[in-house]
């Protein structure tokens, strides 16, 4: 039996997977490492790094899993959560999700008037759906709009150890990098949606078009390649009108969720996945300044993915890390 063979179903490995790791685990170490970690095998029997050098691989393992550096601790941080930790519910905030946004409302009443909308609020369906993390929650508002019964949202972690391609594994443990999150978002879909039913809103054509008629029509829309100002890393919930900055601070995702009426000006709410920074009003100026591009989802999902889910109201993949800490980092 080979090192990997305990773990076939729990990283949903192939027999011709096993064998192709166990040698080039074998070509690496030999016989010197007859006890190798769980972290340590996982990232073999994901091919992470299968192409480069033993010298090169085995260095970037060993710098990884010694976190002597506080990147490297970062990295063994994502790389426990996906092997070992799984997601977490850490028990200060194992709530229900209604009551973020209903501790937000209560600070920013503006939010209850009747020239407001939001999505998981006003759409009867999704009246107490349970909502967390980016292009996952997204999937799941999607598809609990058309659905009376509970919807359960993906796991993330064992979604990672389990359907992640090792390249992209590399990004996220390493770099801290999630891929696109418009590709990811239509990866995880029961029936990935075909171009013409993906509005895409970017640039001028964001500008021009009446995003609260898309949210009410379609539901959320995944914003992406939002690119953070700096003074958008604090807690300031409301951000609005055009700015310049010579350089961001990273890149992230959100979800528009819904919006409201300003003296005749609309200003839209997005939900993060900050614990500090829940959710954020802006206007599309801010919006245009961040070169954010929104997707909205036109055909009705009435299906989950067949991808592991969590039944948990509200989960962090990095417990213990402020997410805020966590954007891509900005490389222009």
């Amino acid at each position: 039996m080979h090192l990997f063979t305990p773990y076939t179903d729990e990283w949903k490995l192939e027999e011709s997977d096993i064998k192709t790791v166990a040698e080039l685990f074998a070509q690496d170490y030999g016989t010197e490492n007859t006890n190798p970690t769980k972290l340590l095998l996982f990232l073999y029997a994901k091919g992470i790094l299968a192409a480069k050098s033993s010298v090169v691989r085995k260095a970037e393992f060993q710098e990884i899993l010694a976190a002597e550096t506080t990147e490297a601790k970062k990295a063994l941080e994502r790389l426990t959560t996906i092997v070992e930790k799984g997601e977490t519910t850490p028990t200060r905030f194992k709530m229900e999700a209604d009551s973020v946004f209903d501790d937000f409302v209560t600070k920013h009443k503006e939010w209850k008037a009747e020239d407001s909308f939001v999505v998981f609020r006003d759409r009867q369906n999704l009246k107490g759906k349970s909502h967390a993390l980016v292009e996952r929650l997204q999937k799941h508002y999607l598809v609990a709009m058309d659905n009376d019964k509970k919807v359960p949202m993906l796991n993330m972690a064992e979604y990672l150890k389990k359907y992640m391609p090792g390249d992209r594994l590399y990004q996220h443990i390493w770099n801290n990098r999630g891929g696109d999150s418009l590709d990811f978002l239509e990866n995880i879909l029961k029936e990935r949606p075909d171009s013409e039913n993906i509005v895409t809103l970017s640039n001028k054509v964001l500008a021009d078009t009446e995003m609260d008629k898309l949210v009410k029509s379609y539901g959320p829309g995944l914003v992406s390649g939002f690119c953070v100002a700096k003074d958008f890393v604090g807690t300031d919930w409301q951000h609005l009108g055009k700015y310049k900055v010579e350089k961001f601070e990273g890149r992230h995702a959100m979800v528009l969720v819904g919006y409201r009426i300003v003296d005749g000006k609309k200003r839209y709410l997005l939900q993060n996945w900050w614990k500090s920074k829940p959710y954020v009003e802006v206007d599309v100026d801010y919006l245009l300044s961040s070169r954010a591009t929104i997707h909205f989802i036109k055909e009705k999902q009435l299906e989950m993915g067949d991808y592991p889910s969590n039944l948990e109201a509200l989960v962090e993949c990095e417990s213990g890390i402020d997410a805020s800490e966590n954007f891509i980092p900005d490389d222009n």
